[in-house]
């Protein structure tokens, strides 16, 4: 059996928050009188004694609601993969959209790759360049 790590696991807590249509970071990139702005509706993992757990901020203080119990990690990851089913099921029920919306996140994660790549190549390009100056 294949160790679950917490990076598997927070790939699929984004792929919740993108579903769910929130910000994949807990806090707005700005702060007001000194504090971090939380994004309300984001989905994140936390930690207490080994055990793991999906909670989704509620509130402006960031305050936050348990969507799971305490869990493993492999017991968190196989939660998450049941809810993601949860939310293409429902979605396409109601909606029938989901597959166009799940094309997205595929694509989303290929296109950063695809640039990465594009700049890496350009940095290299003007590396072997030599000036004529």
């Amino acid at each position: 059996m294949q160790p679950i790590t917490i990076k598997m696991i927070k790939n699929r807590v984004d792929q919740i928050n993108r579903l769910m249509g929130v910000s994949i970071d807990m806090h707005k990139p700005y702060k007001i009188s000194g504090s971090y702005v939380v994004n309300i509706g984001h989905y994140h993992i936390t930690q207490f004694n080994s055990s793991y757990g999906l909670e989704k901020i509620v509130n402006i203080m960031g305050g936050t609601t348990d969507i799971s119990p305490r869990l493993t990690k492999r017991e968190l990851y196989y939660f998450c993969n049941a809810y993601l089913k949860g939310i293409e099921d429902y979605s396409y029920k109601s909606n029938g959209y989901l597959k166009v919306l799940q094309s997205k996140v595929n694509t989303y994660e290929a296109d950063i790759d695809q640039a990465n790549r594009k700049k890496l190549r350009s940095a290299n390009d003007l590396k072997g360049s030599t000036k004529l100056f």
